[in-house]
């Protein structure tokens, strides 16, 4: 829902500052198109509640599953099947480049071009990056990708163990206990329409 929607971008807002060390992060929001006119209903309405908002989030709009590796949002807000389907597609897409590389560097020569190619996979790693973070809940709990291997895991443990050294469950109550997402959901419908 809208609601859900404006939540995940507080939380997500408030994850990037205490996880990645962002001070002020860029919110986004995924949709098919940048113009106000495209996407979900919800997405609109989400949209409203953030900028009508008292949040102190850097809400800078849509962003395109185009643009989400040009470096234009620190958080992308989507609901989880629309974001599970946008992380298994780059995904895919970080495994093809890898292998295109791999495949260009066996003809090229291997011995010359190394250390572009370890410097791109380890940047490519998803175990670096593994750990998916449920927030909202009376506790914290991380999902970590079935496929990770023992790095990944401990990437995964060391995120968990410094979002609860810097309160993290506690901000997010906190900050969910001082907005009146309902009153703003009730604007939201009258500014979408």
């Amino acid at each position: 829902s809208a609601i859900n929607l404006a939540e995940f971008a507080m939380m997500g807002d408030i994850l990037a500052r205490c996880a990645l060390g962002i001070s002020r992060p860029r919110v986004a929001l995924l949709n098919i198109g940048a113009e106000e006119m495209k996407g979900k209903e919800e997405i609109h309405k989400a949209a409203q509640m953030i900028r009508n908002s008292h949040m102190n989030i850097d809400f800078i709009g849509y962003i395109e599953p185009h643009e989400i590796p040009n470096d234009k949002a620190d958080v992308i807000v989507a609901d989880g099947f629309t974001g599970n389907i946008a992380l298994k597609s780059i995904e895919g897409t970080a495994r093809l480049v890898i292998r295109m590389i791999k495949n260009a560097v066996a003809k090229i020569g291997l011995p010359f071009m190394m250390g572009v190619v370890l410097r791109v996979k380890k940047t490519m790693d998803p175990r670096l990056y593994n750990g998916a973070m449920f927030v909202g809940l009376n506790g914290l709990s991380v999902k970590s990708h079935g496929g990770t291997d023992a790095l990944g895991f401990s990437v995964a443990v060391s995120n968990a163990a410094n979002l609860v050294r810097q309160n993290f469950v506690s901000t997010i109550r906190c900050e969910i206990e001082k907005l009146d997402l309902d009153e703003l959901s009730q604007e939201a419908i009258y500014d979408v329409y």
